[in-house]
């Protein structure tokens, strides 16, 4: 049988599943910023339903919030507290390699 996979997974177990994967680079661009899923998928060269799987995935897990659009219409998101100590709990290689192979180098 699969694992089953748990709403109360620690800091480190999220972070260990996310090396490298989209839910990662999601993190990565959110960190600091608020932006929606138009702007990541353009961003991230993927398509919004790829996307916006991964968003759901981070909210289910409460890594990722959305906040008040300003009657613009779009669904804009940002990192919890909970998102940031992820990110955090990826070792600075896996998120430099992320960088580096998914947005050209260095800062995003």
């Amino acid at each position: 049988m699969g694992e089953v996979e748990s709403d109360d997974l620690s800091y480190e177990q999220i972070a260990a599943r996310m090396t490298g994967a989209t839910r990662a680079k999601i993190l990565d661009l959110l960190d600091g910023s608020v932006t929606h899923i138009g702007a990541l998928s353009r961003r991230l060269g993927r398509e919004r339903s790829t996307i916006k799987y991964h968003i759901d995935e981070c909210l289910r897990h409460s890594l990722i919030e959305q906040v008040e659009s300003g009657g613009s219409g779009r669904k804009p998101y940002t990192l919890t507290p909970k998102g940031e100590k992820v990110l955090e709990r990826l070792s600075p290689p896996d998120i430099e390699s992320v960088r580096k192979n998914y947005y050209g180098g260095g800062q995003v």
